[in-house]
């Protein structure tokens, strides 16, 4: 969420309507106690596509951003941005007939048919900025983060357009906002997590402040309110913003939000009572008091319907924080199909927590799994009532494990187990060859 709109926001709602930061988010979510957040499904791309064309909300084209670096410009507002073009010819934001173009196939990619200079479908890629603004007047006055913006992102080739969200360039500011500007900056506003928690947008984190090494002097264009419009400012006017990404509540939020996906790597999201317990303990810093309790009450929502919507799930590359966080996180996930942590070393805690999602397919390859751990694995699979499919390859299974998983199988007759075990000696009637598979066929 743009730290600007937000500070605007709170001071219209409290000048107008006397409310404390506390009750802001019904304020601008729904009339009653909770946000109208599924208005757009966080799974399909097409409801992302309608969500943008709704809020009118502003992709900055790549190769737009690559041009202002090249020739020392910073990021215009939205309302400046509108008439910008890039070197060849094209808007610097995406139009609304381009988007209403966009092609998605049936596993979710986007592409869109351009015909110059020859028809042809070009892939789009659409990515999130959270970031944090580095001055009340603009976020990014040295122009730091456009050139780690640039670095991060795909390149723009001739079978590739990638578009962006920048809050700044892609919402309409603060400043001279029309009243039709402003009713799409509360549409946008209403369903801002869309933006960082949908499945189809891919999230870029910033989270490190300009340099003291980049900064330079020099002027940036900002609005005024004593002038009235956009004048250039010297840099050193500006209302500077030196709190930590890390440390600010609502760039917290749009991290965990950016967390909410399928496939899950290096990193988990948190259950709300999680995220408030970490909030506390890191001193996160809001702009108002009041605004915490609204991050809380956004992120939890946000959380719940995300992850109760979610059918599979890929987690890899966890460390011991991330598979505590994700043993905190599994209970919230109460429609899994299948769950994969193939790779993660699991501590008999997490193995515990993989079982008792009630999937219907569960993958613990490679996670050096011993036979305590399978016993434990098969208690909690007795119990779930829809398992079809276990996976278990290259763990250290020996007697014990391998028994526990015979009474598995005997209880539930069509469930594939699927063991891989590497040549040794034959253990308790099986045969353990490099691929060794309990199928209904083979495993009585």
């Amino acid at each position: 969420m743009p730290l600007p709109s937000l500070i605007e926001l709170c001071q219209q709602l409290r000048k107008k309507l006397q409310l404390k930061g506390t009750e802001i988010l019904e304020m601008i979510g729904s009339s009653g106690e909770k946000l109208c957040l599924r208005k757009y499904d966080l799974q399909d791309p097409q409801k992302l596509i309608q969500f943008l064309l709704d809020a009118k909300i502003g992709l900055i084209r790549l190769e737009y951003l690559e041009e202002l670096l090249s020739t020392g410009r910073r990021l215009p507002r939205r309302q400046e941005a509108d008439g910008e073009v890039t070197a060849a010819g094209l808007p610097a934001l995406v139009l609304p007939s381009e988007l209403q173009k966009v092609e998605i196939d049936p596993i979710g990619n986007m592409s869109i048919c351009v015909k110059d200079p020859s028809p042809h479908r070009v892939t789009v890629v659409i990515e999130s900025i959270s970031h944090a603004w580095e001055s009340m007047e603009h976020p990014d006055p040295h122009g730091f983060q456009l050139d780690q913006i640039i670095q991060m992102c795909p390149p723009v080739t001739s079978t590739r357009s990638v578009w962006l969200f920048y809050d700044f360039t892609s919402l309409y500011q603060y400043g001279g906002r029309t009243p039709q500007q402003k009713r799409y900056f509360k549409q946008a506003l209403d369903q801002m997590h869309t933006l960082y928690a949908h499945e189809a947008i891919k999230v870029r984190i910033l989270d490190e402040l300009t340099p003291e090494t980049w900064k330079h002097p020099g002027t940036v264009m900002a609005f005024s309110d004593q002038a009235g419009g956009v004048i250039a400012v010297s840099i050193d006017q500006l209302t500077a913003n030196s709190i930590p990404y890390l440390l600010r509540g609502w760039c917290q939020a749009e991290r965990q939000w950016s967390r909410l996906r399928i496939s899950l790597e290096a990193c988990v999201p948190m259950p709300p009572d999680l995220f408030r317990r970490k909030m506390e303990e890191q001193g996160l810093r809001f702009t108002h008091h009041d605004d915490k309790e609204a991050v809380l009450k956004l992120q939890a929502q946000v959380f719940t319907e995300k992850v109760r919507t979610t059918k599979q799930l890929m987690a890899e590359n966890l460390d011991e924080e991330a598979l505590n966080t994700l043993c905190a996180a599994l209970p919230f996930y109460v429609d899994l199909d299948e769950i994969v942590v193939n790779g993660n070393v699991l501590p008999r805690n997490a193995a515990v927590a993989v079982a008792n999602t009630n999937a219907r397919s569960f993958q613990m390859e490679s996670c050096g799994l011993k036979d305590e751990d399978v016993e434990v694995i098969v208690a909690s699979l007795l119990h779930c009532n829809k398992v079809e499919e276990l996976r278990l390859a290259r763990n250290d299974i020996g007697h014990r494990g391998l028994q526990a998983l015979r009474e598995l199988r005997k209880a539930k007759p069509d469930l594939y187990i699927d063991v891989q075990l590497d040549d040794q000696e034959a253990r308790d009637g099986y045969s353990l060859n490099a691929s060794t598979e309990m199928t209904p066929e083979t495993a009585n």
